[in-house]
């Protein structure tokens, strides 16, 4: 499950601060889209059906309408997430 713990609209976008534990559908945005683990388990999103690692050392970008998922790790923890 995926709970929101802050978000920020504005006219630069929205940044928002999410922990996550569960695997997150495949889904599309109408904008950019970077997602950066700051906190929890190692893991990786699906963009394309190509894997990528989001880790505390890397971010991952993703272009506008480009399909991705989040697929948490078995048994791994939580996930926290700045978008």
């Amino acid at each position: 499950m995926s709970r929101p713990l802050a978000f920020l609209h504005s006219d630069f976008g929205r940044l928002g601060l999410v922990d996550m534990d569960s695997d997150l559908a495949v889904h599309v945005h109408p904008h950019l889209h970077v997602s950066m683990n700051v906190g929890g388990a190692d893991t990786r999103f699906e963009v394309r059906g190509r894997s990528y690692p989001s880790t505390g050392d890397t971010a991952v970008l993703i272009n506008a309408w480009e399909p991705h998922a989040w697929r948490q790790a078995p048994g791994a923890a939580e996930t926290l997430f700045l978008t």
